[in-house]
This record gives structure tokens, sequence and C-alpha cells, in this order.
């Protein structure tokens, strides 16, 4: 028989089918995409709520179909996808301002330090305090911005004016410092329970210092660590055993505010084994059964804190409060921010990015709806492509405090929209937040090869001393730092260091640094020398410092720590203290500085650093 051999056309279809069903289908594929995209830009344009402006103090009439999105809910969570975004600061402003005026919220809460946000409090309640500075006091230079001072202002304000005894107040819900609480229950206990005061005093003392107490996590080895949980375990057990005596003497209220600081502690070092965003849900919580049961909150947050995700904030208080709570997520297409240096310095600075990739939830955004805008997410059709496309990951932009150029695809992720939040703001182009003085991180300066003006001798009398690394944020503020040629050890000047007079805001410390290249110093043993004397009292502590770093991706990363942390200094007359460490032959920066914590006053002077067969002799000597 004779084979049959096929005709090329049909062999050229044979071998091809394969190929052109794949391409079939690709094009199905990309063609139902389309379709898909379609979709869910037209829903967008149909559903997405204009509104006119993001500033506050504006006809509220656009913001009416808010109502609708928050219907009985009780918690209101507030989102932003940068730290540093004045739109959505002001936005945030307005959207309260519509909350507490048209629908009887009477709580503000934001990612703040519980205990140190009761200044802000007390302001927007009576009038009392400096508003500015109890906004510096709450330490984070993310809030230390003119949009938020001019919220704490509307806030006082609107109090002022408010006729049905439902003031709003103003509340933290964080834990990561702990000085102020740690204060305030011992101050407290030395008040109602000396003899437990005398007691208590011993394990707060790390806690109520604010210069030992941001090493407790870092710096401190976990079995430390863990001793110090055992110890104020016990404080609170005996605390709430006398818990209701407490009360009797002062008020229910004012001991459970006092129970809570306690519980900032806890959650602080790790006590309860909470983590941050566990303890921040926790601490809404109680905000909210201290306030009674009619009491609804508007907290402000970043995305990831807010958003229904493993982990965070927003499932944790979906388990709480299920339904009682709404959150909205903050997007932006394109724009600017402020954000601290992550590749260079740490520096804060402002950033601006352009348009978000095609297949972004931001375009989709950027191509169907109005500048500014809010989508209510609960309103998605039961079952087709736009629901599946919402409740599918999207990618999305998310910047915190800090950001680079260098790395761009660090600063997205990937989640389903619909199901992390309820509803989005929208604002399509973005300007940075403006900061406050304090609010404001300078730039670290390039470090030099050898310290300068160690013996104080350059510059003039009541001014800082040049060549020393002035702390950002509040301490700028709160401290006096300055020459002075009275008391000197060494030569004619000397620096002295006092608390700023007036009331105390935030729990900081004064601090003087320098930062120096490590090259010249490389395989070297070093010495840090410093003269010091403190007056004041018990509470006045003054500390040196030295660490030694090496390169690290992105930051350089600290291979020697040491400080006078656990041995203060408390002498009244001059004495000389030092910390000696090697130099690794890889280390890049060698810090040093002196910190003082307390009302009194601090002197410094005669400061060197020591080459093992050699002094380096301070710059102003020449």
């Amino acid at each position: 028989m004779r084979a049959v051999v096929p005709r090329p056309a049909v062999l050229v279809f044979l071998l091809l089918a394969p190929a052109t069903s794949r391409l079939a289908a690709q094009e199905t594929s990309a063609s139902q995409a389309a379709a898909d995209t379609a979709a869910v830009r037209t829903w967008i344009r149909d559903r997405a709520i204009a509104l006119t402006t993001v500033e506050a103090g504006n006809d509220r009439t656009d913001l009416e179909p808010l109502r609708q999105i928050v219907g009985d809910a009780r918690i209101v969570a507030l989102g932003e996808a940068t730290h540093g975004t004045r739109e959505f600061f002001q936005l945030k402003h307005r959207l309260l301002e519509f909350l507490v005026s048209e629908m009887d919220f009477n709580i503000f809460a934001i990612e703040a330090s519980l205990p140190e946000v009761m200044d802000v409090n007390r302001y927007v309640l009576s009038g009392e305090g400096d508003p500015a500075r109890a906004l510096a006091g709450m330490y984070f230079w993310t809030w230390d911005t003119k949009e938020v001072l001019a919220l704490i202002r509307w806030m006082r304000e609107y109090n002022l004016t408010e006729t049905r005894g439902r003031k709003v107040k103003f509340y933290g819900f964080d834990m990561q410092f702990t000085a102020r609480a740690a204060r305030t229950v011992r101050d407290y206990l030395r008040r109602v329970d000396p003899a437990a005061g005398r007691t208590v005093d011993r394990v707060l003392a790390p806690l109520a210092d604010p210069f030992v107490s941001a090493e407790i996590g870092p710096r401190w080895p976990k079995e430390r660590r863990q001793q110090l949980a055992d110890s104020l375990r016990r404080v609170v057990t005996d605390f709430d055993e006398r818990l209701d005596t407490y009360a009797a003497m002062t008020s229910a209220a004012e001991a459970d505010l006092v129970r809570q600081h306690l519980e900032i502690l806890l959650q602080a070092v790790g006590a309860e084994g909470l983590s941050r965003d566990a303890a921040m849900a926790a601490n809404v919580a109680w905000i909210l059964d201290r306030e009674g049961p009619d009491s609804k909150a508007v907290l402000w947050a970043h995305n990831l804190h807010v958003a229904v995700r493993e982990g965070s904030q927003g499932e944790t208080l979906r388990r709480m409060f299920g339904d009682d709570l709404r959150v909205f997520g903050f997007v932006f297409d394109r724009g600017g921010f402020q954000a601290r240096d992550v590749a260079i310095d740490g520096a804060l600075r402002p950033w601006f990015v352009g348009g978000a990739p095609d297949t972004t939830l931001e375009a989709h955004l950027r191509a169907a709806a109005p500048e500014v805008a809010l989508l209510d997410l609960r309103s998605l059709p039961e079952a087709g492509p736009v629901t599946s496309w919402f409740m599918e990951p999207q990618t999305m932009r998310t910047i915190g405090s800090g950001y680079t150029y260098e790395h761009p695809d660090w600063y997205w992720w990937r989640a389903p929209v619909a199901e992390v939040y309820d509803a989005l703001a929208y604002v399509e182009e973005t300007t940075p937040a403006r900061a406050n003085l304090t609010g404001r991180r300078p730039s670290v300066v390039p470090a030099p090869t050898h310290p300068a003006n160690l013996d104080f001798e350059v510059g003039l009398p009541g001014a800082w001393p040049l060549g020393w690394i002035m702390p950002p944020g509040a301490a700028q503020v709160e401290w006096d730092v300055r020459l002075t040629r009275t008391d000197a050890r060494e030569g004619e000047q000397a620096v002295v260091i006092r608390r700023a007079p007036g009331p105390l805001y935030g729990e900081t410390f004064a601090a003087l640094s320098q930062r120096i290249e490590a090259s010249p110093w490389r395989g070297q043993r070093v010495t840090f020398r410093a003269w010091v004397r403190v007056s004041g009292g018990a509470g006045s502590r003054g500390h040196l410092w030295l660490e030694i770093t090496e390169p690290g991706d992105p930051y350089s990363e600290s291979v020697f720590y040491e400080s006078t942390g656990d041995r203060p200094i408390t002498a009244s007359e001059w004495r000389e203290y030092r910390i000696e460490t090697h130099v690794s032959d890889a280390a890049d920066v060698i810090s040093f500085g002196f910190a003082f914590a307390g009302g009194g006053e601090a002197w410094l002077d005669g400061v060197s650093l020591e080459k093992q067969d050699a002094v380096v002799p301070p710059s102003g000597a020449h």
C-alpha cells in the first residue's frame, strides 16, 4: 500500500496548531482582561463620590454620602499611603470635622504614645498649655506638621462652642515609649501609697529615664528584658490587688488611667506577648470602654495598620468590633510627600513620584475617578468581574516614614482591596506635609576624620557649641544647651544643660553628639572620656555613649554600643567618665555623645577621644 503523504499545507497546519491555539488563548485572555478593566473603570466612574476640596472649614454638602458609608459604625479608621502627605492630613481633618459635627463622633485617636498625648487632650478640652509644644511632645515628626496642628486648634475651637456636653477628645493609642507612663505610675503611687512607691522605684527607674528606656528594646539582652518584664508584672499584680483602695482615695477614673499606664509599660517591654498592632488595637478598645458605650472614635494611622490584613491593628479591631468598624484606605496617583532618606543619612526631606503603573489600583482611579474622591467598596455588586477584581490581590502604593529613589519597587504591596478596606479616599496629586520647626530633622552632617571643639573653647557664651550635632524634634525647644564661662573645669568654657522653663512636654533628653569617619581609627583601641557634674537631685541623670558602625544594607549596622545607662552620672562634683573599645577594620563611623535627663543641670567639659598611644588634641586648642 502506498504511503499517504500529507500535503504541505496540512503539515504546516498540524505543526502550528498548538502555537495557534496558544495565541488564540492569549488573545482571548487579553480581550477578557481589557473587558474587565473597562468594567472596573466604568464602575469607579459611576460610583466615585467627587469631593470639592481636601481643606476643612468649607461647605460640607459634598460629604453627605459619608453618612451612608459609615452608617451606624462606632469606629472609623483613616489610613494613609505615606506618613508625610499634606492632602491626606487635610482630608482627614475635613472628614473628622464632618464626623464630629454631623455624626456625633467624640473621640479622635492617633498612632502616637497614649500617655504623652494626654497633654494635647488637656489643651483641646480646657485650652491649657501650648498646643505646638504638646504636639512636638508626641515625639513623631510624622505628625509634627502644620496640618495636624491646625486639626488640634480646630478641636479646641469646636469644644469652646459645643453645647450638648459632647466635647471631642484627643487620644493616642501607641505604646512605644515608657518614660511618661513610668513617671505617671511612680508619682501616683508616691501620693496614694508611699511604701509601694518606694518599692517600685527600682523597677520603674530604667523605664522612667527617657535615655535608658530607648535602649531597652534594641540594646538590652533578652535575659535582662525578661527580668524587667517579670518585675513589672509583679508591680501590676500588686496594683490590681489595691485598685479599689486607690480608686476610693482618688477616683475610679484616675485609678483606671494609671492602670492603663501600667498596661502601656507591659506592652512596651513585651511582657504581654502582643505585637505592636495588637497592643494598639487593645488600647483603642480601652479608650472606647473608658468613654462609655455611646462613644464613637475616628482613628488615624498608616494604611498597613488600619487595613484588615493578617496581624494588623485593623484585623484585631475587626474581630473585636465586627461591622462597627469602617476602614478607609488613602491612596494617591502622583506627587510629593515628606519621608526620611533610608539610603543616605536618614534625614527628612521631600520626595516626588510620578503616576502609578497602568496595572495598579491607583492607575484605575486615575483613569476613572475625580481628582479627589471617596469610593464605597461595600457597594460592590454581589458577583461579576468588578467584584472579582476588587476581591483579588491588586498592587497599591505603601510608603511609610522612609523612602529612597534607589529602590522604588520597595514601596508597593498587593492585597485584595475590598477585603482590607471598606472604602477608599483618593487624591490624584499630592504635596509634602509642612513640618513645624520641631518637626524638622536636620540632615546628618558629613563625618570628618577627627572630632571638633571637644574643649568647648570655640564659640560665644550662650550659644550652641560649634561642631556638635543638635538633637532633632522636641528636644530642640525643651532643653537649653549653651556654652558658659561659669564653673568651667578646663580652659575658659564648658557646656551647661538645663530643662527649658515652663510645663513639661514629652519625656525628652538633651543630647550633644559627634560622628567621625572611622578609617583613621581602624585597628586601634579608643577611649572616649569626659568630665561631668550634675546637680538637681535623684531625678537628674547624665549618660555618656559610644558607638561603632560598619557598612550595611541600607543602613550602617552597629557593631559596638556602650553607654552609662546602667550607671547614670549623678555626682555633683566634677568627675571623669570613660568608655573604651576596639575599632574594627571594617568600621565606617564612630559616634559619641552625652545625654542628660531630669529637672536639674549638667556641666560637660574636657572631652577627648583617644587612640591607644596618642591623644587627639581638641580642635579649639589648635
